[in-house]
């Protein structure tokens, strides 16, 4: 292969070209900024941060235990995951202020970030500049990120500790060490996955650095985080509450063959099939090159890790897997690199045509911003806001204490921040009888429970694309069976 060699131009048309990008991704976000939340994975994650910020800025630091208060939704603080997010929304807030615009843009801007972040990671892993850019067209272009890299949240603290410690492992410097250092303090305490990568991120460095500079300071910013998990779930929960929701993660009621068909429904719903079709390649290919191969096979490591052993959250989130797409960045980098190299020898061409780049990166990004809101707003946006308009067009009367839903509307964060709350989920019928005859009950009309008769249907009070509400009288008078 020759070797593939960049001028100046080159670059800076691949850095316009990931600026474009980014632009038009963060565009076709837009028609969902203003849309409430709702039924949706999106709703459920950012309406649990609105109750950390609210209850923070209402209650104060102590009493919302540093912000991972989430009342009314449940009286225990919310201290599953690393604290640093809530952190950061909380101090974005105290900037531009708490309200639904306010947590989307944060989030939304994350995952904008996410997409320079990814092309300095690839850079820092020593390939050429266009082919991390085609690399990071191939995952932007995925129904798969368009839904779910707005909560880039996820993905953007562990994409900047990679390639900050690559950099400085690399060619370090004090300026790099102490950006490098930052990083992973801030992805260790953000994110369990920085948790899981980290070991595997300084081995590394130390085979090469050995105990340098570098490799203190990182572990000192490791150790950082790590107390401030424990500070945070001390505070909060408690080790014996989050031992217990790892529990109910391990646990399950299905078989390894149906966890099986339901990771593949989820890939071909969120992932076009020349992708999946170039997953394997990728992957191989990630493994094989020299500087892609201990990432790789690290990110594989957190993929089936996180997958396998928590596996109800894999076999429920269907976002939950989101970080394969991370995991395939360096193989697709390295394939488009190979590629642009073959061309260069068999057409004996200096160098690939830039405009040529660059033009074909400005359709696919307009391919994102007409095709993925096209084939997917529907589906992941307006039908499940439905149900946050319908809860935001309803006043409580000031006697219910209790939002009140049947479980086909799960972990609806988004009902205490906007009725203000705790709410509760009604498993049969007789969890019905002991509701007050008055109360609202939120549920979706397309998937009643086998203890309601189908008449319901006539008998909704308000309701909204496929989300309705009744009061607790009228839906027991459509039990199929007596209420004890």
């Amino acid at each position: 292969m020759v070797e593939m060699t960049e001028t100046s131009n080159e670059k800076l048309i691949t850095k316009i070209a990931v600026s474009i990008m980014a632009l038009f991704l963060l565009v076709s976000w837009i028609p969902a900024f203003g849309m409430p939340l709702g039924d949706s994975h999106e709703g459920r994650v950012l309406g649990q941060f609105a109750l950390h910020m609210k209850n923070f800025w209402s209650m104060g630091v102590v009493a919302s235990s540093f912000g991972a208060s989430w009342e009314p939704f449940s009286d225990i603080p919310y201290t599953h995951h690393p604290p640093v997010l809530t952190f950061l929304h909380v101090i974005v807030s105290s900037i531009i202020g708490e309200g639904l615009k306010q947590i989307k843009l944060i989030s939304y801007v994350a995952g904008v970030l996410t997409i320079p972040a990814l092309f300095s990671m690839g850079k820092n892993l020593g390939i050429n500049s266009k082919a991390v850019t085609i690399s990071i067209l191939f995952l932007i272009t995925t129904p798969w990120w368009w839904v779910y890299g707005r909560l880039g949240l996820g993905l953007l603290p562990n994409v900047l500790m990679i390639g900050t410690i690559l950099a400085a492992t690399e060619k370090p410097t004090k300026r790099k060490t102490v950006i490098a250092s930052l990083a992973t303090f801030f992805a260790v305490a953000a994110s369990w996955h920085g948790v899981f990568l980290f070991p595997f991120l300084w081995f590394q460095t130390w085979r090469r650095r050995k105990f340098d500079q570098l490799t203190f300071s990182l572990m000192g910013a490791s150790i950082l985080g790590g107390l401030a998990i424990l500070l945070w779930v001390s505070q909060g929960g408690g080790l014996s509450e989050l031992g217990d929701h790892i529990g109910e993660r391990v646990e399950r009621d299905w078989t390894w063959n149906q966890f099986a068909e339901r990771q593949w429904d989820f890939a071909q719903t969120l992932l076009p099939l020349w992708f999946t079709i170039l997953a394997l390649p990728a992957l191989v290919v990630g493994l094989v090159d020299s500087r892609t191969r201990f990432l790789t096979t690290s990110l594989i490591s957190m993929v089936l890790v996180f997958a396998l052993v928590p596996s109800n959250g894999a076999w429920i989130h269907d976002y939950w897997n989101f970080p394969i797409l991370l995991t395939l960045f360096p193989g697709f980098a390295v394939m488009s690199e190979w590629i642009f190299s073959f061309i260069k020898e068999k057409i004996s061409l200096e160098k690939i045509d830039s405009i040529t780049l660059g033009g074909f990166l400005l359709l696919a990004s307009v391919l994102i911003l007409v095709l993925q809101p096209v084939s997917l707003h529907e589906n992941y946006f307006d039908e499940t806001s439905d149900a946050g308009e319908l809860v935001a067009s309803i006043e409580l009367s000031s006697g219910q204490k209790t939002a009140w839903h049947l479980p086909q509307v799960p972990w609806p964060t988004w009902v205490s921040n906007k009725w203000n709350v705790p709410t509760a989920s009604l498993l049969n019928a007789e969890d019905l009888g002991t509701v007050p005859s008055e109360d609202i009950v939120l549920f979706r009309i397309d998937r009643i429970p086998d203890w309601l008769d189908g008449k319901i249907e006539f008998a909704i009070e308000d309701q909204k694309g496929r989300y309705a509400t009744v009061t607790a009288n009228v839906m027991k008078q459509h039990v199929t069976g007596v209420i004890e």
